[in-house]
């Protein structure tokens, strides 16, 4: 039964639904879950998993208020990784609606997080919006010194997946 399932299942199938482009089918998972119902657990969860649904959307007001809340409730929680999560999530939607300096505002302090907790993921994903807002403000130096940052960052990422890969493989390969 769906509706008495953890929170992370209840949200998993809207999300792969919308990572494959079935919006329809993720849009009919959202709405299963009656968010009046959950606890502040399971609610931090699903509004920040919702907002991200509509920020892909393009319905960038409709995303910024559930990820808004979303983010306090992580904070609240003192949920660093999600904190994190929900702030580029928030970042990345002040920066669509062209609101640069909230955008800056919010990718700093994911940025300063990402860097203190070591999140390579997070922290190319700084360094993008960084970058991106910084151009768009006509701030080359800024902004080249954060392009430099991001590609060396995302080097790191894909360096780390290879490393991954291949210790799948070698794993896979001891077990045969």
């Amino acid at each position: 039964d769906l509706q008495n399932s953890n929170i992370w299942f209840r949200i998993s199938y809207p999300e792969l639904f919308a990572l494959t482009g079935k919006f329809d089918s993720a849009k009919y998972y959202y709405n299963l879950i009656d968010s009046s119902k959950l606890n502040k657990h399971d609610l931090r969860f699903y509004l920040v998993s919702i907002g991200e649904f509509y920020l892909s959307q393009k319905e960038f007001r409709k995303a910024l208020g559930l990820l808004l809340n979303g983010l306090n409730y992580h904070r609240e929680a003192t949920d660093i990784t999600q904190v994190n999560r929900a702030l580029l999530n928030v970042a990345k939607t002040y920066a669509a609606l062209e609101q640069d300096r909230d955008a800056l505002v919010y990718t700093h302090e994911a940025l300063e997080i990402s860097l203190r907790s070591h999140s390579k993921q997070f922290i190319r994903d700084a360094y993008e919006i960084l970058y991106n807002r910084y151009q768009r403000r006509h701030e080359p130096d800024s902004a080249f010194s954060y392009y430099q940052k991001y590609v060396t960052q995302k080097e790191i990422v894909e360096t780390d997946v290879v490393k991954g890969q291949f210790a799948a493989y070698n794993y896979e390969q001891k077990i045969e």
